[in-house]
């Protein structure tokens, strides 16, 4: 199976990827869209009187997410399957098959592009379900973790979330929280990046040593004292942080909530309160965790997650996630 194929598959993903951010974006993910679930010509379905119940979707454990990275995508035949299908605006039928190829193992860019765009496209159609919104932004997370070059997946999350965010505004529900200091540090650049920088400042330090002890001009002995300072400087603050970016990808797992609101728990499973949790940039908002939000998994308890979510941490419940492939060891 070439990647070729697999890159022409995607190309029509994008394509409506385009007409689904800009529907939703201009009438706010209503209830009525000019997509369908069947085919044209077919009777259409009347929406549902009562919205499905949220679909748990388990997390995988860190051995089934390394087995994932070596999978192959499917072939052309059931990528044709999956071309017809959202060209038609079948997606529910398009999420099937992309559910079951991940759930067999697969994690490709493309395909976790092409399941955010199904997601996106059904979340429009009158057979929405309530975690569509949610299921989405993760396809998109995924296909931006594992290809972090893609503007597409990266321009499709900045769009949903504003939509997401606009209709939390109205309704006066909870506001996403600004991650950690250091995390935010650390993601400005990828670790290779700080890496990078401490190896410039050690051989920076060793330069102004050795124009230290072996010059005798009195000004390129100076010269290398500022030098051995500045190289001092850059080795502790990019191996610091490259150590401290490689500590949070080993030791947190990234997820995304699928539903309308995570209600934060304590290690029991009891809900807790925006006080209980002590002060919070996030004031009454502070114990739930809105639809679409990335948070970051420390810890796994039987049906409950521990999570860092703003300027604390909590736990939720596994159904309400779904985590990102790709990234995190926990």
């Amino acid at each position: 199976m070439s990647r070729r194929s697999v890159r022409g598959c995607r190309a029509l993903g994008r394509g409506c990827l385009v007409l689904a951010v800009l529907g939703a974006c201009a009438a706010g993910l209503g209830p009525t869209s000019a997509r369908a679930e069947e085919p044209p010509g077919a009777a259409q379905p009347s929406p549902p009187a009562q919205p499905a119940a949220p679909e748990a979707t388990p997390l995988p454990s860190a051995a089934e997410l390394e087995a994932l990275q070596a999978s192959s995508v499917p072939n052309g035949a059931a990528l044709e399957a999956l071309r017809a299908s959202i060209e038609r605006g079948a997606f529910s039928d398009a999420i099937d098959r992309l559910e079951l190829w991940s759930d067999q193992g697969m994690l490709d860019a493309t395909l976790s592009f092409d399941r955010g765009v199904a997601y996106l496209g059904r979340a429009e159609s009158p057979a929405k379900r309530p975690t569509d919104l949610g299921q989405a932004v993760a396809g998109f997370e995924e296909a931006l973790a594992l290809d972090p070059a893609d503007d597409e997946a990266r321009l499709a999350l900045g769009r949903i979330r504003e939509v997401l965010s606009e209709r939390r505004a109205k309704d006066n529900a909870g506001v996403v929280a600004r991650p950690r200091l250091l995390r935010a540090i650390t993601g400005l650049v990828g670790e290779n990046v700080w890496a990078g920088l401490a190896v410039f400042g050690s051989l920076l330090l060793a330069l102004g040593l050795g124009a230290r002890l072996f010059m005798r001009s009195l000004e390129l002995r100076l010269g290398g004292s500022i030098a051995a300072v500045s190289g001092l400087f850059f080795l502790g603050l990019g191996g610091g942080l490259a150590a401290a970016g490689h500590h949070l990808r080993q030791h947190f797992a990234p997820a995304v909530v699928i539903v309308d609101e995570a209600r934060l728990l304590d290690a029991e499973g009891r809900p807790v309160s925006a006080g209980a949790r002590g002060p919070s940039s996030l004031g009454a908002a502070a114990d739930r965790v809105p639809e679409g939000s990335l948070v970051h998994i420390a810890e796994t308890r039987g049906g409950l997650v521990r999570i860092e979510w703003g300027d604390g941490e909590a736990w939720l419940n596994t159904a309400q996630l779904r985590r990102v492939g790709g990234r995190g060891g926990v």
